[in-house]
């Protein structure tokens, strides 16, 4: 009888535990890391499986990126710069690590080494959940031999996304033509069917991943760029309020707009995910951003 046990738990834990893993960031069929911070604070090796079994998927919340999520021009009132990993870490109320993030205003100059690097430093964090709500803009845009080679080189962003195993964030590529002679140039912005074709192979790719999610981020900042009022978690925003959401450059959020934007994307997240606590995260993006920008931080 105890033996016919062994063999159920057994066969229990082949069948589960590759789904575990794959929250915590590691591959079915890879043999899983050891955190070596928690190797560090014990003087032992941590069982992985017990790890994944225990881990909450907002414990380590890692973001990457390029401006918009690095918080071009944002400051608090203390001088500090401000980031959508501030804004992330002021919004979950569950427990967690402080939110990590490798996003770079600078991604635009070498979008294929920034990715590669903004990756590494993911990858080694072990996060349980990454954002990267605007990772894919500058293999869309930037400027290009041709428009094929924005499909080409979203290829390549896809390709870096794809060493994720844990839940990811995504949104879609924006038309963002309002920024011309302002923050853009004509050359660096994507025709508008390539902006169709570039969007309509993200949706393809991540329809083929269950731990992709899109954040409908495009759709919500156009609905406000239109003078149609929005909402997000129990914030409304009024018509003609776009100015609350988007620096007067037309392509950069405003720290409200972060707050918006994180706010949309845990809550479309949590939509697809049974289990996540609706007290898990904060839902107030106007609370959020007063937070922020008058309280200390602990994002890294």
């Amino acid at each position: 009888m105890k033996r016919r046990l062994h063999s159920i738990i057994a066969i229990i834990a082949l069948v589960v535990s590759p789904l575990l893993l794959v929250r915590c960031g590691v591959r079915p069929g890879e043999a899983p890391a050891i955190d070596p911070v928690r190797a560090a604070n014990t003087g032992q090796p941590v069982d992985p499986i017990a790890t994944a079994v225990t881990t909450s998927p907002l414990a380590r919340v890692f973001v990457i990126g390029a401006s918009a999520s690095a918080g071009f021009q944002l400051r608090a009132d203390d001088g500090r710069a401000l980031s959508i990993a501030n804004v992330l870490d002021a919004t979950i109320r569950a427990e967690h690590d402080p939110v990590r993030s490798a996003a770079t205003t600078l991604f635009f100059v070498q979008p294929r080494v920034a990715g590669d690097t903004n990756l590494r430093l993911a990858l080694a964090a072990e996060p349980t959940l990454v954002v990267a709500l605007d990772f894919l803009f500058w293999y869309g845009y930037g400027v290009k031999a041709s428009e094929d080679d924005r499909l080409r080189d979203l290829e390549l962003g896809l390709a870096q996304l794809d060493r994720l195993a844990c839940d990811v964030l995504i949104a879609r590529i924006p038309d963002m033509r309002a920024a011309i002679g302002k923050m853009l140039t004509r050359a660096q912005v994507p025709q508008a069917a390539t902006i169709v074709a570039l969007n309509r192979r993200i949706d393809e790719w991540a329809s083929a991943r269950s731990h992709v999610v899109i954040v409908p981020l495009v759709e919500f900042i156009d609905r406000a760029k239109s003078g149609e009022p929005v909402g997000v978690g129990t914030t409304s925003f009024p018509a003609g309020a776009v100015g609350r959401l988007v620096q007067s450059d037309d392509l950069h959020p405003t720290l409200e707009g972060l707050a918006a934007m994180a706010v949309l994307a845990l809550e479309t997240w949590a939509s697809r995910r049974a289990g996540v606590a609706p007290e898990a995260f904060e839902r107030d993006a106007a609370a959020i951003a007063a937070q922020v920008q008058g309280g200390a931080a602990r994002s890294e």
